[in-house]
């Protein structure tokens, strides 16, 4: 039922609505049904994300630190297969409880119904300031030309 309500949207609503399959009801296998199988995912790891099962290992990653994920003030326009869009993105850290939340954005290319490709931002380093994993005002230490020296917190040694 869902792949036939999906077939009748416009590409704004497609995008929006392969969102909030993915992130809101935590949905992995959304991707395959809105990614090509050569889809190239740019600005989300250091790496380009190819295909449905590369974006799966990330979306699995996500949804492991952030629960309770939730998509808000979507605004977005399209041009023929091209597609932008900007929205607020909301969760809840998993470890120490605490809501966090930053605006993302998404440029998608389709190729028939499904994404080809899209470039992404999403500010993980305000999101792991904001639940306690990063200083507060890193990106404004960094700029300022201070260095961070990170400590894992897992003090294991080795045997």
């Amino acid at each position: 039922m869902r792949e036939q309500h999906e077939a009748s949207m416009n590409l704004l609503e497609r995008t929006e609505s392969f969102l909030r399959a993915i992130w809101e009801e935590g949905d992995a296998g959304a991707l395959g049904r809105i990614l090509t199988e050569d889809a190239k995912m740019h600005g989300l790891e250091e790496m380009d994300l190819m295909g449905p099962a590369a974006f799966a290992a990330f979306h699995c990653m996500v949804l492991r630190q952030f629960e309770d994920v939730k998509i808000t003030e979507v605004t977005g326009i399209s041009d023929g297969p091209m597609v932008a869009m900007s929205f607020r993105i909301s969760a809840v850290e998993r470890r120490k409880h605490r809501h966090v939340s930053c605006m993302a954005y998404l440029m998608a290319r389709y190729r028939g119904d499904k994404i080809c490709e899209g470039q992404n931002f999403l500010d993980f380093v305000s999101l792991f300031e904001q639940a306690g994993r990063l200083p507060a005002r890193t990106r404004d230490m960094c700029l300022l030309g201070s260095e961070l020296h990170l400590v894992p917190q897992n003090h294991r040694r080795a045997h």
